[in-house]
């Protein structure tokens, strides 16, 4: 995981200054986890401030991984392919996750979060899934996705990224046609990156 978070930052140092980018919030996002918070019935009950929490924790959670999945699949086959001593620990970290994706397409998520956030919450995970699924060779790992019908979403989130080169040049590329994709686009606002 140490290795993992160290080759974000060496990606993103390894670019030229004027290429080095970070996200800052979007006003925008939280309006939009705002109005599906508060049009969802699982929220009707809740308290305005409440709502507001409920709307940041999505909006959060979405843009974290929407920065995080696409360029992280590129960073750990990186460190899978030059580093093959830490496998083990690695494939132990992925299956972790895996199990914890996999339990979020639970019926009691599903009721609890709106439509859009579950689906695109859902689509990432199935990217993830279906990455790793190839990579360890083990194709049942997608099977929840293909229940929930977020395989094909996925798929297709999957298939952006074959038209990219894993340079750190395309992380930024990458992760906004993520979120283009997703319907999320307009969420991202791209700042330059200040150390």
């Amino acid at each position: 995981l140490v290795a993992y978070q160290c080759s974000f930052i060496l990606r993103l140092h390894g670019l030229p200054p004027g290429d080095r980018f970070d996200l800052a919030d979007h006003p925008v996002a939280q309006e939009e986890c705002l109005a599906w918070t508060r049009s969802h019935p699982a929220s009707a009950h809740l308290a305005p401030d409440r709502q507001d929490a409920f709307a940041s924790f999505l909006r959060t959670s979405l843009v974290s991984m929407v920065r995080s999945v696409p360029v992280g699949l590129w960073v750990d086959q990186d460190l899978r392919t030059r580093f093959p001593e830490l496998r083990e620990a690695q494939e132990q970290a992925i299956r972790r996750q895996l199990d914890v994706h996999a339990r979020v397409l639970g019926p009691e998520v599903q009721k609890s979060v709106p439509a859009a956030a579950f689906r695109a919450n859902a689509a990432i995970n199935a990217a993830f899934a279906k990455a790793w699924s190839r990579a360890f060779n083990e194709p049942g790992g997608c099977l929840p996705y293909v229940v929930a019908g977020a395989a094909q979403a996925g798929d297709d989130l999957l298939g952006i990224m074959d038209n990219l080169l894993p340079l750190p040049l395309n992380d930024r590329r990458i992760v906004q046609a993520w979120a283009d994709h997703l319907g999320i686009g307009h969420w991202l606002r791209w700042i330059p990156h200040v150390p």
